[in-house]
């Protein structure tokens, strides 16, 4: 009897333990939840920032101030050109990893100026994750510029380059009417997910031949002028000064990377 009292009781600790164990496992599963949540919201923003031309250090900054805020002990980020990858520390020996891969890139300042205000927001205010997100949410869904905006604008840039460059009327009303046909291909590009390379060789091509098409009709006067203004839509001229930035910021494999990107594009477009 008293071997089968001493089993019982042992028996009861033991579930007393797993019992315990379990709760505190639920508390670190819960707890690992909503950090998930958390991390989540900061690799929409970040991405959004990547997507929208932010340099490597704004976006790292972005990233470990916005954790902080959220009750961070530790946050590393680290993005280079496509990807991003955060660590979390939290709690005692508590961690949380999340990776992003960014495929897209449509530079837009005014976007990327709000995202950076948004993380400010989080920072200064203390949103919680639900409020962050609704604020996203809302900056996600403002309406920019139409196709057709765009279209009038990319007229416009080269119209007026052109004719900054000594082209004459003709060659300037030549080349934005080029542009017009630059954006559709950028357009369906984008649709149909191909490349970012090939789009550009392809607008190279056809406004090179176009030009030589219009001079040889007299609709034109000069096929340099009228190639140098559709060519300073293509130029990456945000993406070469990125380079620059963050290879001067430290951030040389990233720097390299998109300056060599850069360079590869320049060299397609001649």
């Amino acid at each position: 009897m008293a071997g089968k009292s001493i089993a019982f009781w042992i028996n009861i600790m033991i579930m007393n333990k797993n019992i315990e164990a379990v709760k505190s496992d639920t508390g670190m599963g819960g707890k690992r939840r909503e950090w998930e949540e958390r991390l989540d919201l900061v690799l929409d923003i970040a991405e959004q920032m990547v997507m929208s031309g932010a340099e490597v250090a704004r976006t790292e900054y972005s990233i470990r101030r916005i954790c902080k805020s959220f009750g961070a002990v530790r946050a590393e980020a680290l993005s280079i050109t496509t990807s991003l990858i955060v660590t979390v520390y939290y709690g005692e020996y508590g961690s949380v990893t999340q990776t992003r891969r960014v495929n897209k890139f449509s530079y837009n300042m005014d976007r990327l100026e709000k995202m950076n205000a948004l993380s400010r927001e989080i920072c200064e205010n203390k949103l919680s994750v639900e409020e962050g997100r609704k604020r996203f949410k809302e900056l996600m869904n403002e309406k920019y510029y139409s196709f057709y905006q765009q279209i009038l604008f990319s007229m416009l840039i080269a119209f007026t380059f052109t004719l900054f460059f000594g082209g004459s009327i003709k060659d300037a009303l030549t080349s934005s009417a080029i542009a017009v046909l630059f954006k559709y291909i950028d357009e369906f590009a984008k649709k149909i997910e191909i490349n970012k390379f090939v789009p550009i060789v392809t607008s190279s091509l056809v406004g090179g031949f176009l030009a030589i098409v219009a001079v040889r009709l007299g609709i034109a006067d000069s096929v340099s002028m009228v190639s140098i203004g559709d060519v300073m839509l293509l130029i990456p001229g945000i993406m070469l000064t990125n380079s620059l930035r963050d290879m001067f910021g430290g951030d040389t494999i990233t720097g390299g990377i998109r300056f060599i990107e850069a360079a590869m594009i320049a060299i397609m477009i001649a």
